[in-house]
């Protein structure tokens, strides 16, 4: 004050103060590791516990809503809102009330940085990050949002982290930072960030930059695909059909395992799906048609490589296809339709040889039987009768009508 500084303690609960928040008003707001928190207005300290409503007599971290309310991070007791008048608890279901620290992002979501990751309360609904999401570390001791919207997560033992259109990236000590333990953050205008550690400080200052992808491999059904870095003319499949696609990144600044890819099909979705470490993808077409698999990476500054699009052919299997299905099928009915046709011709032919043959019977039959009567009509009627003699007469017919059958 008035170039000079002085320092205070009396008035105060306690002399460890673990955060200071400026509001709005103006006035000052203090908190401890156990006594609670101070208002410091008009010269005057205003001391607030957990007998007046706060959570915790632990706050770590205080800050203030558009709409003026002050939040504070109660340390085993969740968080507590002041409205200028009464304390009140913003949550019953946090599932974990060991809060280290509080942030808005642009549209006024709160993060809250706890032991067990990061929730993000959206005024309806709250959502959990842990290190199963890409948190550098479930122990989360400072949040801070950048000028470019991006929320950055310091944590104790695992670096810090930053979340940005759904993916989280981390930098440790590998990447340079000078601990992995990160207790405070700030953001600089010029797009620079200063982490203190337990060591010291770290200057961050993100590049811009924007790197190629190549195509290492494309695995179909029919064969390996090598494509000497970009995708030239068109890739053609079936159906059903599973295809592998191997990709690189040409990135020298970044470490491999911080390098992300994403991939999506403008002509099924325009969503990206999310990021993964994993350079490998798999396109599995349900139907035909003209796809363009698009391919991109994010290393851990946030740049984004090249747009790399591998056009794709999907036709049906060929049975399917008109092009291999209208020959084949014209083919098999025609061979269909003369074995159809030969059938019924041989089962024609078939029943007129048999109805020759049985009237052929039938007229041999009739001339036997003609014989056969001239024959009979040729005998007399009966043996004559003389005396002291006995007539006996005998007639075998012929079976067959010959020339000298009568």
């Amino acid at each position: 004050k008035n170039g000079r500084i002085q320092s205070f303690s009396s008035g105060l609960p306690s002399k460890i103060v673990t955060t200071i928040f400026s509001d709005k008003d103006e006035i000052i707001w203090l908190g401890s590791d156990g006594s609670g928190v101070t208002a410091f207005k008009n010269d005057d300290y205003y001391n607030y516990s957990m007998a007046d409503g706060l959570a915790s007599n632990n706050v770590y971290d205080i800050l203030q809503s558009t709409e003026g309310l002050i939040y504070f991070a109660c340390y085993g007791g969740g968080i507590s809102v002041w409205d200028g008048k009464s304390f009140t608890d913003l949550f019953d279901d946090l599932p974990d009330k060991r809060i280290f620290s509080l942030a808005f992002d642009h549209n006024q979501n709160l993060w809250i940085g706890m032991e067990s990751g990061v929730a993000v309360y959206d005024g309806k609904s709250i959502k959990i990050f842990t290190k199963s999401d890409g948190l550098a570390h479930n122990e989360t001791r400072v949040l801070k949002m950048d000028d470019k919207g991006r929320m950055w997560a310091g944590s104790f033992g695992g670096g810090v982290s930053c979340y940005d259109n759904g993916l989280w990236v981390s930098l440790n000590e590998k990447d340079g930072l000078i601990s992995n333990t990160i207790e405070s953050i700030a953001s600089l205008e010029n797009g620079a960030l200063i982490f203190g550690g337990k060591e010291g400080i770290s200057y961050y200052d993100p590049t811009g930059y924007e790197f190629p992808l190549i195509i290492n491999n494309i695995q179909t059904p029919s064969g390996d695909l090598s494509i000497n870095g970009t995708a030239t003319g068109e890739i053609q499949s079936i159906t059903n059909d599973r295809i592998f696609i191997d990709i690189s990144s040409v990135n020298y600044n970044d470490r491999i395992e911080n390098r992300y890819f994403r991939f999506r099909i403008p002509e099924i979705s325009s969503d990206w799906s999310a990021p993964q470490n994993l350079s490998s993808f798999e396109f599995n077409p349900q139907s035909s048609g003209n796809y363009s698999y698009e391919v991109q990476s994010i290393d851990s500054d946030f740049n984004y490589s090249k747009l790399l699009s591998i056009p794709f052919k999907v036709v049906p299997v060929w049975y399917l296809n008109p092009k291999t299905a209208v020959p084949f099928w014209g083919i098999l009915l025609i061979l269909i339709s003369l074995t159809v046709f030969t059938s019924v011709n041989y089962q024609k032919k078939n029943l007129e040889s048999k109805r020759l043959r049985e009237a052929e019977v039938a007229r041999q039959h009739e001339e036997l039987e003609m014989a056969r009567e001239f024959q009979l009509s040729l005998l007399p009627e009966k043996l004559p009768d003389f005396k002291g003699f006995s007539i006996t007469g005998y007639q075998k017919t012929s079976t067959e009508v010959g020339g000298d059958y009568y």
